[in-house]
């Protein structure tokens, strides 16, 4: 008995240490066809993604409308609880979501489906809950995304330890994530992240331009990601000069600009650099959304050193592509003319220099030329004054050599 009830110790304490998460409250889910519904209607999902959608029915089609989706819920106890929504949406759509009354949160979805018939996404916050009958109500001050379900589950766990999850690096047209904070507990998304983007120095943003007509939107759906920095400008249509870029380049010629547009229709732009009108540019290459899906086109202009204006419009009346950022780039150069530059003769005292090849056109350095070793130091022959006296003196050397050798023979005899 005694050893039983040492075993039974244990176990409670080894329990008792145990996160908080695994006694964590049952997940009750409410169903948006079965709640109190005073606008938009009951749909039934269908399509690739139908599968997704929970009881395969949902509630739709309640824009504009603050409280239209009332659900009757029920809390054990007063305090935190995780509330889970389903929801259905193609696009950035904000819920106003209502709970006893206190607007909680105008919530725009960062992660959007594939179908407006099915694809359910999830989206979890923390909300406060009365022990007993709770009311929170759905609907939209703008287009509503459709409501599939709410999960409720209490909050048992304080979240004592948390992580990064999600992280993504950023590529030139493929934005990174800086990851959710997440418990590592009970997996409870604490802060969400932001999206992170590449931008090469030599593009401007749309968005960053002088707006004097149109305004600034949000790249959202499917093709979100296609957008530079998540951002363009649309909603111009008919106006002059609507979307004004101050480019800075450090030398005249004439330069590539690539156009960063949104379209799924034929639209044109007007376009003048520096006051002058260039060229109607009419999109041939269509997207599939005009949330996203930026093509681009490239044309030559001629750009003056320093700053330069180029701005977008449409003089004629007609509607005109959304616009997401302009490139420029230099045109390479062939090198056709060319120059020596840095030549330099060489003397007895400092080294020459071949010269470097130059191209005319655009200033670049074609070959490197070569150093020229110094001139060799000149021998002056003598003068003829100083050539008497060098005979003299090897006429004297050689007498006195002479006398010397007569007078070793008269020793000898």
């Amino acid at each position: 008995m005694k050893k039983l009830l040492s075993i039974l110790l244990v176990v409670v304490f080894a329990i008792s240490l145990l996160p908080v998460s695994v006694f964590a409250a049952e997940t009750v889910r409410y169903e948006a066809e079965d709640a109190v519904i005073t606008s938009g209607d009951i749909r039934n999902a269908g399509g690739d993604h139908a599968a997704s959608v929970s009881g395969g029915k949902f509630v739709g089609g309640y824009d504009n409308i603050p409280e239209a989706v009332t659900f009757t819920v029920t809390a054990t106890n007063s305090g935190d609880y995780l509330m889970t929504i389903g929801y259905i949406s193609m696009d950035l759509r904000a819920f106003r979501i209502n709970v006893n009354g206190t607007v909680t949160e105008n919530y725009a979805f960062t992660e959007t489906g594939r179908s407006w018939d099915g694809d359910t996404k999830t989206y979890t916050m923390e909300i406060k809950l009365n022990q007993g009958e709770n009311t929170i109500i759905f609907g939209s001050n703008g287009n509503a995304p459709s409501i599939d379900f709410i999960d409720l589950k209490e909050i048992t766990c304080e979240h004592p330890t948390t992580e990064i999850v999600g992280v993504k690096e950023a590529a030139l047209n493929d934005p990174g994530y800086t990851g959710d904070k997440t418990c590592t507990v009970c997996g409870m998304v604490l802060e969400q992240g932001t999206k992170t983007y590449v931008i090469p120095e030599n593009r401007y943003e749309a968005e960053k331009a002088v707006i004097t007509a149109g305004e600034i939107r949000q790249a959202h759906g499917d093709y979100a990601n296609s957008v530079s920095n998540g951002l363009f400008v649309g909603g111009f249509d008919g106006m002059t000069d609507a979307v004004t870029f101050t480019v800075n380049v450090p030398k005249a010629g004439k330069y590539v600009m690539i156009i960063g547009y949104i379209s799924m229709d034929s639209r044109s732009y007007d376009i003048t650099v520096n006051g002058a009108k260039t060229e109607d540019y009419v999109a041939t290459e269509t997207g599939n959304a005009w949330e996203g899906d930026t093509k681009t086109y490239t044309m030559d202009i001629t750009l003056n050193a320093g700053d330069n204006t180029i701005s977008f419009g449409q003089n004629d009346g007609k509607p005109v592509p959304n616009l997401d950022y302009i490139q420029i780039e230099a045109i390479p150069c062939d090198h056709a003319n060319t120059k020596v530059e840095g030549a330099k003769d060489a003397t007895q005292d400092a080294e020459g220099y071949t010269g470097d090849t130059v191209c005319s056109d655009c200033g670049e350095t074609i070959a490197e030329g070569e150093v020229i070793p110094k001139l060799p130091a000149t021998v002056e022959p003598p003068k003829t004054g100083d050539a008497m006296i060098v005979i003299s003196a090897f006429a004297l050397v050689a007498a006195a050599g002479t006398v010397m050798i007569a007078r070793k023979r008269k020793i000898e005899e």
